[in-house]
Parts: C-alpha cells; structure tokens; sequence
C-alpha cells in the first residue's frame, strides 16, 4: 500500500511538472502572437493612414477635375480594402483571446483533475 501511495504521489507530481511546463510554453507561444499581430496592425495601421490622405487628394484632384473618375474610384477602393485587412487583424485578434480562454479553461480542468486524483 505505501509503495502504490508513493507511485501515485509521483505520477501526480510527473502530472503537475508536465502541465506546468505546458502552461509555461502555451503562454509563451500566445505571447509571440500577440507581439505579431500588434506589430502587424501597427505597419497596417500606418498604411491605412497614408491610403487615406492619398484619397484626400485624390478627391481635391477630381473636384478640379485633375484626376479622373476611374483613379478616384481606386483610391477609394484601396482605402476600402485596407480596412478590410485591418479588420481581419482584429478578427485574428479575437481569435487568439478565445484560444487563450480556451486554455485556461483547459488549465483548470487539468488542475482540478489532477487534485481529484491526489485526493482519491
């Protein structure tokens, strides 16, 4: 009996070390992602930024008539795509916060099992 109590007090400790480690590199891992996606909509941010004030004078270029219809609908239509990329990067965003979520939830339930099978 003492020798399956200590077997078992060592597959426990085995568990918490590896889930440790998991948590450890999970995070790890959410972190670089994060880090990507900020510096990615930061350069995206910066590039919408530039579209815009290119639409700007794309606008006071056709109101003089300096510039025509079809250029104006392009830069319009760059601007518009812009924001569709920026938009997907929030969306990215979102999905990384859910999976981190997810793993917490993973975490917990990993820790509450592993208690229940100390207990046990």
């Amino acid at each position: 009996v003492t020798q399956r109590i200590r077997v078992l007090e060592d597959e426990t400790q085995e568990l918490r070390n590896t889930l440790r480690l998991s948590i450890s590199q999970e995070r790890k891992f959410f972190a670089a992602q994060e880090a990507e996606l900020l510096r990615m909509k930061e350069l995206e941010s910066r590039q919408d930024t530039e579209l815009k004030a290119q639409l700007g004078r794309a606008e006071q270029l056709r109101t003089k008539e300096l510039l025509t219809e079809e250029d104006l609908f392009a830069a319009r239509e760059a601007t518009t795509d812009q924001q569709v990329v920026l938009a997907d990067i929030d969306v990215k965003h979102l999905e990384l916060n859910r999976s981190r979520v997810a793993a917490a939830e993973r975490y917990l339930q990993s820790a509450k099992e592993t208690k229940e099978r100390e207990q046990a």
